[in-house]
């Protein structure tokens, strides 16, 4: 059987492989860790009942940690102690997307159809304004990411470097948009 000191001294070990500097050893022994909890109960936990730290689910959805540690604070995703560890049950991610994804669509529903069509119609037009294929490309790593495909340490580094690109350039078409208005209403 294994003890929660066992876990945690896996946890102090992926500590230090991320302090000497080696991530992707960390990153392999943290999804072992990850699995090895999942199947703590000794029924091979389904999906649903998947337990992961709060840093493995910001990687997987792509968040910061502390966008997740303020889920587990508002109570809005529940938290699981063993140990030393805080742990988050998949199950209760999903539930709280779930019903983010309700109140988006409820909010999208009240909005009158003709504002829903410009405001499609602007998002449009300010994307058709930036650098094209700038945009295809980041598109392209979003799309990889999103299908669960695991991006190489440069195309993370590139797509990070175009979002902030595409940011840039977004704030400057609108610095450009609101000069015009003022100098059309001078």
């Amino acid at each position: 059987m294994v003890a929660t000191a066992d876990f945690e001294l896996v946890q102090a070990t992926i500590d230090d492989l991320r302090a000497a500097g080696d991530r992707r050893r960390a990153d392999a022994l943290e999804a072992v860790l990850d699995i090895a909890l999942t199947n703590l109960n000794g029924t091979g936990a389904t999906a649903d009942d998947r337990l992961a730290t709060p840093a493995t689910i910001a990687r997987w959805l792509n968040l910061s940690t502390a966008t997740v540690r303020e889920w587990i604070d508002t109570g809005e995703v529940r938290l699981i102690r063993l140990g030393r560890r805080r742990l988050v049950p998949w199950s209760s991610v999903e539930a709280y997307l779930q019903r983010l994804k309700a109140r988006h669509d409820a909010d999208r529903a009240r909005q009158p159809p003709l504002d829903r069509e410009v405001e499609r119609t602007r998002y449009n037009a300010m994307l058709s304004r930036l650098p094209q294929a700038e945009l295809r490309r980041y598109r392209e790593l979003r799309n990889r990411q999103g299908d669960g495909q695991r991006l190489s340490r440069a195309e993370r580094a590139e797509l990070e470097a175009l979002g902030l690109a595409l940011t840039q350039a977004a704030i400057e078409d609108l610095r450009r948009i609101v000069e015009q208005a003022h100098q059309a209403s001078d």
